[in-house]
């Protein structure tokens, strides 16, 4: 058979994906997981006139293990999107949201 096992599953989607912005002008992004098939969560940030996403996490990939990540867009203007996508055992990203 071509059976590839779990590594290879291709995790769920996100949901319940939250913005909270504090008095610093951080803003946590929080969201909830089913835990399926997955090793952890890439986090983008669009702004607009932006061509493409940055990518939030720096030297580290996948950008968080955990079900939230503090950005600090100090001085950055315009409406911030923010994209995550599960990331499986094989370092493949799942559906973003």
């Amino acid at each position: 058979g071509n059976y590839l096992g779990d590594a290879c599953e291709i995790p769920p989607a996100v949901f319940s994906l939250e913005l909270y912005k504090d008095i610093k002008g951080e803003i946590k992004v929080s969201w909830q997981h089913s835990g399926l098939d997955v090793a952890g969560f890439n986090v983008y940030r669009q702004i607009t006139g932006e061509d493409t996403p940055k990518y939030l996490g720096g030297d580290s990939y996948p950008s968080t293990g955990t079900l939230s990540l503090i950005d600090q867009p100090s001085g950055l203007q315009g409406t911030h999107t923010y994209t995550v996508y599960p990331v499986n055992l094989d370092g493949i990203e799942g559906p973003g949201k």
